[in-house]
């Protein structure tokens, strides 16, 4: 009886302890409370700190009768055993508070404002997270008091496309391969640089650039889009990151694990690897929780269908791999970008190639990134020491997007804004719907310049 009651009191506190920043956050958003903000970090380290320390007195008040006698402490390995034991307990108490606050932040995340909502990407086997066949959403984003919400589409294959009022009807298909600079971050898919070519050239696009991606996934795309769909050209994205995302093996996320493909090194060459699990990240669940309210029954059903898969399954997922890896049973992923690079190039190439399809690179550096990305940004030298293929038409975007460029500073104009009152903020760093007409008429003009 003394033993339950203690438990119950102990499970109660430790419960209490958790729950108690939320009670404060809500408190102190109360109308009358609101001119006092107490530091939220602060309060919850306190209360984390209270919890932890609750847990291991339970423990110890618990095991003391059974487990704590002269006997324990008589010989050196009993005490030794006995530290390491309790070394033990305190690092999972932490660790499981630390999963915990994991949850939480996810939780906050999935109910903000500011990230894409709907039904847009899953998880899978081969690419990481693909489009959901059919599906829709929308990105959004929250600057002072304006709220908008861009459309996003996707057709039957999981790629990004337009409303039926503007969809391209014709017998010759343009596909287009990429990261979120050719998906179009922020942009409406009918003002992306792969809309406005398709439409140029009259054909029905493929929009098969995907927010993320690298040349893995490029890769596994083409192999399975180009001989399928036959496009008359293939347009593919040239960009610095896109080789250094193809060795992550882990795509870096703010919660959870993203496992990718990654380019690996075999006795002949080089080949693909899949993801080496799925994650939990992009659960059907997941897109339930982003619709819903917030409340204290919908965190509690959260915390079980996507917290605890998301932030601790997958956390032992992690770390079993990695093991695996460094005890030889998984591949390493290869480190050298331009090994990468002509592997991956000269692969599509090969397929275009053998499909009857015309290879456009579409050379794309990043904006507004930092002063090195500035000052050696990729060309068409760069471009021919990665690839010996043959019958490539490379059409250096971004050389003619820095003619007018003297400092980083002034990439801002290619950038995303919006009004927040009379002042315009830059909210996002991929190319505005400005920048990608741009684009599009370079890549119309050295289009029109071949035979």
């Amino acid at each position: 009886m003394k033993n339950t009651l203690l438990i119950t009191l102990a499970f109660l506190t430790i419960i209490g302890l958790y729950w108690s920043t939320d009670a404060i956050g809500w408190l102190f958003d109360h109308q009358r409370l609101r001119r006092f903000t107490p530091n939220s970090t602060a309060v919850q380290l306190a209360f984390d700190l209270v919890g932890i320390i609750t847990c291991i007195l339970f423990l110890l008040c618990v095991t003391y009768k059974k487990y704590w006698s002269r006997a324990t402490f008589s010989k050196k390995s009993n005490i030794a055993g006995f530290t390491l034991i309790w070394v033990g307990v305190v690092y999972s108490v932490a660790m499981t508070y630390s999963f915990l606050r994991q949850i939480d932040k996810l939780y906050d995340y999935y109910k903000a404002d500011y990230n894409i909502k709907g039904r847009v990407f899953e998880a899978h086997p081969e690419l990481g997270h693909h489009g959901i066949p059919n599906g829709s959403g929308s990105h959004n984003y929250v600057i002072g008091t304006t709220q908008k919400q861009i459309p996003i589409l996707l057709d039957s294959l999981g790629f990004r496309t337009v409303g039926p009022q503007l969809r391209l009807k014709s017998d010759t298909t343009l596909l287009f391969l990429g990261c979120s600079f050719t998906w179009g971050d922020f942009c409406p898919a009918e003002k992306t640089y792969s809309y406005h070519v398709a439409k140029e050239l009259g054909g029905q696009y493929l929009n098969a650039g995907t927010s993320a991606y690298g040349l893995a996934q490029m890769l596994i795309l083409a192999r399975k889009a180009i001989p399928k769909s036959k496009p008359k050209i293939v347009f593919l994205q040239h960009s610095p990151w896109l080789a250094d995302r193809a060795r992550f093996t882990f795509y870096p996320t703010a919660y959870g694990v993203m496992p990718f493909p990654f380019i690996h090194r075999k006795d002949d060459g080089h080949d693909v690897h899949p993801p080496l699990f799925m994650s939990s990240l992009y659960k059907p669940e997941s897109i339930y929780f982003k619709q819903t309210a917030r409340s204290f029954f919908d965190k509690c059903v959260f915390v079980w269908k996507v917290g605890l898969p998301v932030v601790v399954l997958d956390f032992f997922k992690h770390k079993w791999s990695i093991l695996q890896i460094n005890l030889g049973l998984k591949p390493r992923a290869e480190s050298d970008n331009q090994a990468i690079e002509r592997y991956v190039y000269n692969e599509i190439a090969k397929i275009c190639q053998s499909n009857q399809s015309q290879l456009v690179v579409v050379n794309l550096g990043g904006f507004g990134y930092d002063e090195t990305r500035f000052t050696n940004h990729y060309d068409r030298t760069h471009f021919n020491k990665t690839t010996n293929a043959q019958n490539i038409t490379f059409v250096d975007v971004d050389s003619a997007l820095r003619t007018a460029i003297k400092t980083p500073k002034e990439y801002d104009k290619y950038l995303l804004w919006d009004k927040n009152g009379r002042d315009s903020i830059l909210f996002d760093i991929h190319p505005n719907a400005n920048t990608h007409r741009l684009i599009a008429d370079q890549i119309l003009q050295k289009l029109n310049k071949m035979p």
